[in-house]
């Protein structure tokens, strides 16, 4: 140890290093102190490897990557990485400790926000041609205000070093397939990674949970993870599935080719704008009908429709609409049936919105939900006490 650094208590460990709480007598501030465990100090393959992950992170200053202090061998001998000390709580401990709420709103769009910026991260890691490698939850550390740290760089790659990539690194029950067979890691092996990562936000369990590492291996190799529909049914938030359908493919070709592309779905998802189911009409086809029950709500995405209504035995149009129109809200909302036809003009293409994936967006069981379901209804009696008159 030098005497600069004061070894305190034991705050983490991994394969080969121990992190430890330090002083540091010169800057009178508390760090953390990585250091090589003592059965690897001869072996030139995992001093290497110590050091390549010190060169890594300290080359990688990002606001969501823990800043390199220094790097070095203390008097005993002993390898060290010195860095800033983050205290918090994993995502994977937060996960845990949320249970089944983690699927309300309000604690998803809390997890969502935090992987919008580890993308930020990798993005940036990405651009230096790093790949992590071992992206999961426990290797993101949430500070008490809510900083968002990237951690363990430890087998971190630069995907352009000679050679190439043959050694199976990483944790199999958050491995890319490719990880598995060796072949072509790149920044989208990250990419499925993060996939896993956004999985296990909202199961609450790894996509491969083995239960022994070499079953969870196997099921890496084949792409075995169980969809969302299967694991949490009706409780499953609407558009996660889209969003994890592209991130974790096996094809790395079919996966998005950033990690900037999937950021931008996962902002959209959070702000509400969800991979919508579409639908197609033909002309003159009857999308509602006036007096059915109604459980969907519609955005026109191209096409024109028109909205007729039975008045005193005839029918009446009321309007016509376009792209960018809504219709059909009205009957989610207040759960009661239609209150007038809509019909295709020429080819209507749509979106559509169920009441589950309204709730979702709107709250409508919060108290905001209330006040927009009650001014629905209002509507709904003013319109039914004007046709009466």
């Amino acid at each position: 140890m030098t005497d600069r650094f004061e070894e305190k208590d034991e705050i983490g460990e991994g394969g080969m290093s121990v992190v430890m709480r330090a002083f540091d007598r010169i800057l009178a501030r508390e760090t953390a102190h990585k250091v090589l465990k003592p059965r690897y100090l001869h072996s030139p393959r995992h001093i290497d490897r110590f050091t390549t992950e010190a060169q890594t992170t300290g080359q990688l200053e990002h606001p969501n990557i823990v800043p390199v202090h220094e790097f070095g061998q203390s008097t005993d001998g002993t390898y060290f990485i010195n860095m800033k000390l983050v205290e918090g709580a994993t995502l994977e401990s937060m996960v845990e400790q949320a249970g089944d709420e983690r699927l309300h709103p309000d604690r998803m769009g809390e997890m969502v926000q935090i992987l919008l910026k580890v993308c930020d991260a990798l993005s940036f890691a990405h651009s230096r041609g790093v790949v992590h490698r071992d992206l999961k939850p426990s290797n993101i550390m949430v500070g008490q205000f809510g900083e968002v740290y990237l951690m363990d760089w430890g087998v971190a790659v630069r995907v352009e070093q000679p050679g190439g990539i043959d050694d199976l690194t990483g944790t199999p029950a958050f491995m890319a397939p490719e990880q598995v067979s060796g072949e072509g890691i790149d920044a989208r092996t990250d990419v499925f990674a993060l996939g896993a990562t956004l999985y296990f936000c909202v199961t609450g369990q790894a996509p491969y949970p083995g239960p022994t590492a070499i079953q969870a291996l196997t099921q890496a190799l084949d792409c075995a993870w169980t969809p969302l529909h299967e694991v949490l049914g009706d409780r499953a938030p609407p558009g996660i599935d889209v969003i994890l359908g592209r991130a974790m493919t096996k094809r790395p070709d079919d996966r998005y080719a950033t990690v900037a592309e999937m950021k931008r779905d996962l902002d959209q998802w959070l702000r509400g704008r969800w991979h919508l189911p579409t639908r197609s009409y033909a002309p003159g086809e009857v999308v509602v009908q006036e007096g059915d029950a109604g459980d969907e709500a519609f955005i026109i995405v191209s096409g024109t429709c028109v909205v007729t209504k039975q008045i005193g035995g005839e029918s009446v149009e009321l309007t016509r609409m376009g792209p960018g129109d809504v219709f059909g809200e009205m009957a989610i909302f207040s759960q009661q049936n239609r209150t007038s036809t809509v019909t295709a003009v020429d080819a209507l293409g749509v979106q559509v919105v169920t009441r589950k994936t309204l709730a979702a967006a709107t709250g409508l069981d919060s108290w905001v939900g209330k006040f927009i379901t009650a001014l629905a209804q209002r509507f709904l009696d003013a319109e039914e006490k004007l046709h009466q008159r």
